[in-house]
């Protein structure tokens, strides 16, 4: 399969994060409210860590649950300084989004794999269209 530009240049960053971000009922609000809650979220996350949001790289994906139909995001995070790239700091990250939103998973993301299998989640379904938020 060839692979797309997008796929690519998503494989050459080196991501540090790889976070999935729901929503509770009360909470869960319009595609444009989900929209402004998680960019928000990432501007105060890169505040606490004295950065700008433009210095934050992201890529997201939206999509619905498979049980539930419960709309989430996906999305790679990457550009924050070296240090808050461990397993404390994904578990701050999801306890923060948790407290606010809902539930979040985060990881940091391991470079010894060969592929990079986040980025492929990313991209699933691409041909589908971008309807599902």
């Amino acid at each position: 399969m060839i692979e797309t530009a997008t796929e690519f240049q998503l494989k050459l960053i080196r991501w540090q994060f790889f976070a999935t971000f729901t929503w509770k009922c009360s909470t869960l609000g319009s595609v444009a409210s989900r929209d402004s809650d998680l960019w928000g979220f990432l501007r105060a996350e890169c505040q606490r860590r004295g950065m700008k949001l433009i210095q934050l790289q992201a890529a997201v994906r939206w999509e619905r649950g498979e049980v539930g139909d419960r709309p989430h995001c996906h999305a790679l995070l990457s550009g924050m300084p070296s240090e808050t790239c461990k397993i404390r700091n994904a578990e701050i990250i999801a306890g923060a989004w948790l407290r606010q939103f809902g539930h979040a998973k985060v990881k940091v993301v391991s470079h010894n794999l060969e592929q990079n299998p986040f980025a492929y989640l990313l991209l699933k379904g691409r041909d589908e269209g971008n309807g599902h938020r």
